[in-house]
């Protein structure tokens, strides 16, 4: 039975013993980040699962995408930082190189579909086609657990199954997830124009009478345009997250 940190079990690249002082400078930034991506991703859970309020899908789908985050931060860069000293002594911790894989391949998959959801969900927020309400918010939880059940699914494959095909199988999701944030964004975009031009009418009617029930009509216009605003923020923000 081969010891799971016998140098035998390494090839020759993995040994860091010749790099050891880079190999301590990759250490000391990994600990680095990792307290940092601990200490903000804990804040928005917290924010999220503590303030009244804050229980629409779009939060929801902050906190997965937060709490895959964290799991990179609180698991996964630890591991790294225990391969790069086992590789300084040009020894090989099998099972940590095992779980390392395992924990990133599904934390990564989780921030993908999430970000693909976010997308979505920016999306129907703005598309006065579909139902908001019982289209996301009332469905959140159940789309949150088959995200976390794929990403679950994929990162068994992408450790047993052999990675040709599972790169293939990487290569179309990141395609899809893609494709999808980009075609949301530009209907989102589309939708802010033309609303925009919505508001820039109804204020140019707005000067020309300034009754009382124009003034309500500026207010929500005026509210509408925050909105919008807002949609976009918080989009551009989470789609470049990672």
């Amino acid at each position: 039975m081969e010891s799971d940190s016998s140098p035998s079990n390494c090839s020759t690249k993995y040994s860091l013993a010749d790099f050891k002082t880079e190999a301590l400078v990759l250490v000391g930034v990994n600990i680095s980040t990792s307290l940092l991506g601990i200490l903000g991703n804990l804040l928005v859970c917290l924010a999220v699962f503590t303030t009244q309020g804050l229980t629409s899908s779009f939060h929801y789908f902050i906190s997965s995408l937060a709490l895959a985050d964290l799991a990179i931060a609180l698991v996964d860069q630890p591991l790294l930082v225990a391969l790069l000293i086992s590789r300084i002594e040009s020894k090989c911790l099998l099972r940590v190189d095992f779980a390392f894989r395992l924990v990133g391949n599904f934390a990564c998959a989780v921030a993908l579909l999430t970000l693909a959801l976010i997308a979505m969900d920016r999306c129907l927020f703005v598309a006065n086609k579909f139902n908001y309400k019982n289209t996301m918010t009332r469905g959140k939880k159940i789309v949150l657990v088959i995200v976390w059940v794929l990403a679950c699914v994929y990162s068994a494959l992408r450790l047993t199954v052999d990675k040709k095909i599972t790169s293939y199988l990487t290569t179309a999701v990141f395609g899809f997830c893609y494709v999808e944030m980009i075609v949301c964004y530009v209907v989102v975009y589309y939708q802010v124009f033309k609303q925009r031009k919505i508001l820039a009418d109804s204020r140019h009617r707005n000067t020309r009478n300034n009754t009382t029930e124009n003034l309500q009509d500026q207010t929500e216009s005026n509210s509408t345009e925050r909105r919008f605003a807002r949609t976009i923020l918080d989009g551009l923000f989470f789609s470049t997250f990672d």
